[in-house]
């Protein structure tokens, strides 16, 4: 049941093994998918600037979401290294393993959703005495309004997660081009409702469209495998217990990692009024970028470094990690020249209308050019990770991922006194060089045990 090798007559003057043929088709694909998908959110994104500018709505509005999002965002995280690999290997058995176990498998996605939304709304004016401490009476009155009607995110978030990585595990990547879905439906309702309420436009928008999503990605699941989305309460399935120790062996360092977020939030808070919506701006663009690269390149070549892993040789895989990794580090060095170069320019075209400023714009600009520095690292990154999650080596990827947030907060803590939303954006870009250079030396001395 392996994938079918792509045809090679438009490769053969490259001269290129099949393995690389699979993950560049793979990656060419997504890629077209993913550009689709950020430039909604940029059409999103220069909705917002336009209609809110740098406002405590905007404020209150992205501390909510980003917080909201981010335990659902840092389980989706883990599921994505964790998940695939271990579909690529469930795809692989008879058909009542197969059911039994992704039945299962949408059970517990769905409870453990239910679970963190109801958790999220009941903490909620918890959290906001710890991070909204200079946040104006308006925005705390804003993101608890938005609170009510974000907390079901968390169920649609973990149920998109779940159907991506079944698409993914079959290097079927419609998935990467109805990431555009939330994006576009939120930009439609700013755009018919923002006369009216403006949180309910962004709220209620925000949460069609993440539904919506959910539910093309459910029937391209259906259309894609003849088993579908049955659902079953249980733990029956063998599987369990390599996937759960899979996830508490890689989540202990993602979670430590994921903490970079609220982190940010805590900081630009600090910075007073508008701190949030220039970090939150800058981190859309940066977003972009990132996607475009990153998600590209790492959806790719997970699949097939897992097939390698399982039907050639452990070597094999990591030589093609270490080449891509290269070609990606060469690529964002491109990516960060042009865009330093280009910073005020990009950010002019994409929000500077409306209530955003030209003032806003140098404000967001300053702010881009430090955090473009971790684009190479990043890219870097995203291979290795692919690696070392088709090897399981979940343990020292935790341990890297620990080693950069505590990077990341030394950096912070000096950084942000001294340039404020650059410094939150510099300490990003210091913890992915972190990353990427532990990532590196442990690369280094797997190859080395490998050739021995």
């Amino acid at each position: 049941m392996r994938p079918t090798q792509p045809p090679a007559g438009r490769w053969q003057g490259l001269n290129l093994h099949d393995d690389h043929k699979r993950i560049g088709r793979n990656a060419l694909f997504i890629l077209v998918f993913v550009l689709i998908g950020r430039c909604a959110g940029a059409l999103k994104e220069i909705a917002i600037a336009n209609f809110y500018g740098v406002s405590p709505i905007v404020d209150s509005f992205q501390l909510t979401f980003n917080l909201m999002t981010w335990v659902p965002g840092t389980l989706v995280s883990v599921l994505g290294i964790v998940l695939v690999p271990l579909l690529v290997h469930v795809r692989m058995l008879e058909d009542d393993e197969r059911v039994l176990f992704l039945a299962e498998l949408n059970t517990a996605v769905v409870a453990t959703g239910c679970a963190i939304g109801a958790l999220l709304y009941l903490a909620w004016p918890y959290v906001l005495h710890v991070f909204a401490t200079n946040l104006s009476a308006e925005s705390v009155q804003f993101s608890m309004q938005f609170s009510k009607g974000l907390a079901p995110l968390a169920v649609e978030i973990l149920l998109i997660a779940q159907f991506s990585a079944r698409l993914q595990a079959q290097e079927k990547h419609v998935n990467s081009m109805l990431e555009c879905v939330p994006a576009a439906t939120l930009l439609i309702a700013i755009v018919l409702f923002h006369k009216g309420h403006a949180v309910h436009s962004l709220m209620l928008g925000t949460l069609a469209g993440f539904g919506l999503q959910a539910l093309c990605l459910y029937g391209a699941v259906r259309l894609n495998d003849d088993i579908g989305a049955p659902f079953k309460f249980g733990f029956e399935s063998r599987h369990w217990p390599d996937l759960l120790r899979s996830i508490g062996l890689f989540s202990i360092g993602q979670i430590v990692l994921c903490l970079a977020i609220p982190l940010d939030q805590f900081f630009a808070v600090k910075l007073g009024p508008g701190g949030v919506a220039t970090l939150g701006y800058t981190n859309r663009i940066l977003a972009l970028i990132l996607a475009v690269g990153a998600l590209a390149i790492g959806r790719a070549i997970l699949p097939v470094l897992t097939d390698v892993m399982q039907t050639r040789s452990q070597e094999r895989a990591i030589g093609i990690a270490l080449k891509w990794c290269a070609v990606m580090f060469i690529a964002g060095l491109t990516v960060v020249m042009l865009g330093w170069l280009g910073a005020s320019l990009l950010v002019e075209i994409l929000f500077q209308r409306g209530a955003f400023t030209a003032h806003n714009t140098q404000m967001v600009a300053a702010a881009l050019r430090p955090g473009l520095l971790q684009v190479p690292f990043n890219f870097g990154m995203i291979v290795l990770m692919q690696m070392f999650s088709s090897l399981k080596r979940y343990r020292i990827m935790s341990v890297i991922a620990a080693f950069g947030f505590v990077t990341k907060v030394i950096a912070s803590f000096f950084l942000v006194r001294l340039l404020g939303v650059e410094g939150i954006l510099l300490a990003t870009s210091i913890m992915y060089v972190s990353i990427f250079s532990a990532y590196l030396f442990v690369a280094h001395r797997l190859t080395q045990e490998t050739a021995q």
